[in-house]
């Protein structure tokens, strides 16, 4: 039995062997008869290169090159785009597909070749083309079709004609392409060689939020609404809605929402929200040694006044909303909160300064006045000052708007943020927002070196510093209009910082340019008079370290450019 077994192993093996004999002598005569030529049954995407030399390759290489070198069109919506690869970042890489063609059955590794020979002979070999892509030219191309094929949808939306009644503009619906789709038909005419002169891309529509039908279900409730007499009061302040008024509150769809960023909601805000302050304040040889009762902050309760205005929207009955507010309470008497001495001031003159200046200057300064800041909080010269506006008492005056000098409401309201910007300096608190301004003005600089000055403009430009202290602060203001003199102090406690500022560096001198006239018509015809005096351009820096216990704090640079003003005059015009 063993001899017998044996005999048939011995039989195997020699089957084996000849099989491999066979397998090795058809590869061989496999590999000689395809020397120098492509393997059959090779394609590069769905062209054939089965069997072809070194000749019959580059010739068919350069055909397709210049088929990627033929404009075709791609349509994007109502967008047509005539391109060839190189408008789209795409290089065919000819030399490489030829090395890699002749590489295929020819891998150093012997299963690899084996395995791609049986591959191109079983069901064939397919090589990817290769291109050099640019990839910034490439996501240009994409990005602009994209760009160009988008379209917003608008909602319809609530609006008075020209009689001031109520119509709905309708909605429009919007459009957007899909990222994948312009990809996959560009991929599709280059690695699959789509031999379409034109590819069309769909676009896909996007539907509104908001439709002319959805409005039209409320419309009787609106259109009663904004006809109807409506006011909001607080204490002795009372404001009239107008139609336009009334509309620009509310997002109006299915329900009517409050938008609180609308420009009669800010008036009222402005208006009544009002910090905590401490109303009288004793000082004697720089400490704090009394306080009287305080004044509780007041705000409004926003969504309680959000609540009321939308239920004045479905109720006829409702003509009168009384302004919700919230308080925060101070504590009072008995200076519980530690303010004890003086830890910082700052002072600014602003002698030349026209009348309304003067006044918004004193106004201001009046309503940034004993304002109480708890440790750890962050003090908002915008938020604390309030509503800056006819409305709120002040007067025109001329402000930097945009580069330049114009009439507006508030003018000076930059001398009361510069001197509290000195002082906030000066008691070597960490300043979170601070912008110069844009030039040099003449009012900063009578009793100081240039860039200690700070720029405010209700709501967007601040003043910001957080009381790092761990006390309570007291900011009080002194100003005397009839003497054009303005300071501010810090009240607190001292917790033993000690603060360095540098000499200022002014660097980037630029002169001034031509004097510039400006008609007014509140001067009498034949006056001229100097607003603004002539300063040179440049770029100021200062630097402030703060230490306490010997020990650096913090410590801070501040820059500002400023571009070269020149002489402004005011020249009467009226009669």
């Amino acid at each position: 039995m063993i001899k017998v077994h044996q005999k048939k192993i011995k039989l195997l093996s020699t089957y084996l062997l000849l099989i491999l004999e066979i397998i090795l002598v058809v590869f061989s005569l496999y590999h000689l008869a395809f020397y120098n030529r492509t393997l059959p049954g090779l394609y590069v995407g769905n062209i054939f290169f089965s069997g072809l030399n070194k000749v019959e390759v580059e010739e068919k290489l350069q055909s397709i090159d210049k088929v990627s070198k033929t404009k075709w069109k791609l349509v994007v919506g109502g967008n047509t785009y005539l391109v060839e690869a190189s408008d789209i970042g795409y290089k065919f890489n000819s030399d490489a597909v030829e090395t890699e063609l002749f590489l295929l059955g020819r891998e150093k590794n012997v299963l690899t070749s084996f395995k791609t020979k049986f591959l191109s002979l079983s069901g064939g070999y397919h090589l990817n083309p290769i291109y050099i892509i640019d990839n910034e030219k490439y996501e240009k191309f994409i990005n602009n079709v994209i760009k160009d094929a988008t379209f917003p949808y608008v909602n319809a939306k609530y609006s008075l004609d020209e009689n001031q009644k109520l119509v709905i503009v309708p909605d429009q619906n919007g459009y957007t392409i899909s990222r994948e789709l312009i990809e996959d038909a560009i991929e599709n005419k280059y690695y699959n060689f789509n031999s379409n002169s034109k590819v069309t891309v769909d676009i896909e529509v996007v539907n509104s939020e908001v439709s002319a039908n959805l409005l039209a279900l409320n419309f009787d409730q609106v259109s009663e609404f904004i006809n109807r007499d409506f006011k909001m009061s607080y204490q002795d302040r009372l404001w009239v809605a107008t139609k336009k008024e009334k509309l620009e509150m509310f997002i109006f769809s299915d329900v009517a929402r409050v938008d609180l960023d609308q420009v009669l909601i800010k008036e009222i805000l402005g208006f009544v929200n009002n910090p905590k302050k401490v109303e009288v304040f004793k000082v004697e040889d720089g400490k704090v040694t009394e306080f009287v009762p305080a004044s509780d902050g007041v705000e409004v309760d926003q969504i309680l006044f959000a609540k009321l205005l939308e239920e004045a929207v479905i109720n006829p009955e409702i003509t009168t909303i009384n302004i919700p507010v919230k308080t925060s309470e101070v504590e009072k008497g008995n200076n519980d909160y530690g303010v004890e001495e003086l830890v910082g001031s700052g002072e600014t003159t602003y002698f030349h300064s026209a009348i309304n200046r003067v006044f918004n200057v004193h106004l201001a300064a009046t309503r940034v006045n004993g304002i109480l800041v708890a440790p750890g909080e962050i003090f908002s010269f915008v938020d604390t000052v309030g509503e800056v506006s006819a409305a709120s008492g002040y007067k025109e005056g001329y402000i930097i708007y945009n580069n330049r000098t114009i009439l507006g409401d508030g003018g000076g309201l930059c001398q009361v943020s510069t001197t509290l910007f000195r002082a906030i300096l000066d008691a070597g608190l960490p300043v979170v927002s601070r912008t110069g301004h844009a030039y040099r003005v003449s009012y900063y600089e009578q009793n100081s070196d240039p860039g200690f000055d700070a720029t405010v403009y209700v709501p967007s430009v601040d003043l910001k510093f957080k009381n790092d202290t761990g006390n309570y602060l007291l900011i009080v203001s002194e100003s005397k209009p009839d003497e054009f003199y303005l300071k501010y102090n810090i009240y607190g406690k001292s917790d033993g910082r000690k603060v360095t500022i540098t000499k200022p560096v002014i660097t980037s001198v630029t002169p001034p340019p031509d004097e510039v006239r400006q008609d007014d018509s509140t001067l009498p015809k034949g006056t001229v008079k100097q607003i603004e005096w002539a300063t040179w351009g440049a770029n100021v820096e200062f630097s402030r370290t703060v230490e306490r216990d010997g020990k650096i704090i913090y410590k801070e640079l501040f820059k500002t450019n400023y571009t070269p003003w020149a002489n402004a005059y005011l020249v009467g015009t009226k009669e």
